[in-house]
């Protein structure tokens, strides 16, 4: 029984529909969104979005930088230097705590001089060693070579704290170090740290407009293990905007059509087999894709979700937005009207934050909606003040040994419709699985064992803020 335990996957969610929530671009940015992060320095978490606008949420912000705490926007600083913008966020701990890593073309936040890069603990911005010398810093990823984590900034430079670090650099905490022997024949765009089970271990993977990387030939992406430059093969045939994984695989988007000597259209996957598209041969999207988002559940299936400037993937219709679940593409809803430059996907709430994937851009619509540069795809919509009795897993209206066979039901029959998922969790530990069941029938003929988690003898509402959801409420209530 212990074996099965580890084994059974949460049962499938309730009946919900996933939409777009347009509250967030109403009335949204005045300008183009390229970043978003959740960050909590203490007063719960948070989304930070950073761009090229000057007001958000009707709230001036002049750092190019803004929180939304689920209720309220604010300004985050006194702003960047005139012209400036927030191109990459990051959250990483650099022996100071956790803090906000900001990028992007900029020459001073908070009224001081801060080259293209900042770090903020949510009371007060930090220079970084000085900052870089160039047009900016586009992308973060942390990496460890063996040497301790360190923080990876890339982008279109020249030194980092006055070292020699073109286009890479790494932050150690105190100062900027260079990456490899530098000599980046271009410009980088995209960090993302992996292990691709494939020996070599977690590895820093490096996108962008380049044809060499210290000294190495390399097209558009390279593999950097702490040392040096590896090529991916062929790489691919023109820039690389974003890289992120699904499951083990590599998985990379940019301007590009061909990926070694394969077709692939803007979006690939390099894997221990090589290069590939993403769903076959000559599949992907009729345009640049500028973000990935990985590990995005919607109905209950882990999916990759992508963005740009695209409006078909695999042949059918999708505006600027889309997902893969490793077998098929699929669209969300009528997507938004113009590029999608940004994804951070929250899989439950966090704080006052709904669970969902936030989306930023130049849009000024998603799902046929108007929404200005930023909204939430909605994996699964709560419905608010649905009631429910815990334990009463069939919504009968008593909890009795009927629910628990409902309960295994619920496991191991498809097609099943659960009105109400939090019903079915007996020990409220925020999944489903026959420990909910082994716990009901523990409270119902057990004198000694745990009385079930409320509401119990009489209806209530789901006030927890973990995954599992009650979207319709029991008819007995």
């Amino acid at each position: 029984m212990a074996t099965l335990l580890l084994l059974l996957a949460p049962s499938a969610a309730a009946q919900c529909t996933p939409s777009w929530d347009v509250a967030l671009g109403n009335p949204g940015a005045n300008g183009d969104v390229f970043a978003t992060a959740v960050y909590d320095y203490g007063a719960g978490p948070a989304l930070y979005v950073g761009g090229s606008f000057t007001s958000i949420g009707g709230v001036s912000t002049p750092s190019r930088l803004a929180r939304f705490d689920g209720t309220s926007w604010s300004a985050v600083g006194t702003g960047v230097f005139a012209n400036g913008s927030v191109r990459a966020l990051t959250v990483h701990n650099d022996g100071f705590g956790p803090r906000l890593f900001v990028g992007g073309q900029f020459g001073g936040v908070g009224g001081s001089v801060v080259a293209r890069v900042a770090a903020y603990n949510g009371t007060s911005w930090s220079d970084l060693g000085g900052g870089m010398e160039g047009a900016g810093v586009f992308s973060f990823a942390a990496f460890d070579a063996g040497t301790g984590p360190r923080l990876y900034a890339a982008g279109s430079f020249q030194t980092a704290g006055g070292n020699f670090a073109e286009g890479l650099a790494a932050w150690n905490g105190s100062t900027w170090l260079s990456a490899g022997n530098g000599n980046v024949g271009g410009e980088l765009f995209a960090l993302h740290t992996h292990d691709l089970g494939d020996g070599n271990g977690p590895s820093l993977y490096i996108g962008g407009f380049f044809n060499t990387i210290g000294s190495v030939g390399a097209s558009h992406i390279a593999r950097f293990d702490g040392t040096n430059f590896f090529p991916l093969g062929l790489g691919v045939n023109n820039t690389v905007w974003t890289i992120s994984n699904f499951e083990s695989s590599l998985i990379v988007g940019g301007d590009f059509t061909a990926a070694d000597i394969e077709s692939a259209l803007h979006i690939a996957r390099w894997d221990t087999f090589g290069w590939s598209a993403i769903a076959g041969s000559g599949s992907g999207a009729d345009a640049t894709v500028f973000s990935l988002a990985s590990s995005v559940t919607i109905d209950g299936v882990p999916r990759l979700a992508f963005g740009g400037s695209f409006t078909s993937v695999g042949g059918m219709a999708a505006s600027h937005i889309a997902t893969w679940d490793g077998i098929g593409f699929s669209t969300l809803g009528a997507g938004t009207d113009a590029d999608v430059r940004t994804l951070t996907f929250l899989p439950a709430p966090a704080g006052g934050l709904d669970a969902g994937l936030y989306t930023g851009g130049s849009f000024a619509a998603a799902g046929g909606a108007a929404a200005a540069r930023l909204a939430l795809y909605d994996n699964c919509p709560p419905v608010g003040g649905a009631l429910f009795e815990r334990g009463d897993a069939n919504s009968d209206g008593g909890v009795n040994i009927a629910d628990a066979i409902f309960q295994l039901n619920a496991l191991f029959t498809t097609g099943l419709f659960i009105p109400c998922d939090e019903a079915l969790d007996g020990n409220n530990d925020g999944s489903i699985n026959i420990a909910d069941a082994i716990f009901l029938l523990g409270s119902l003929f057990v004198p000694s064992a745990p009385p079930l988690p409320p509401p119990t003898g009489s209806c209530g509402a789901d006030t927890d803020a973990d995954a599992v959801t009650c979207d319709a409420s029991n008819p007995a209530c």
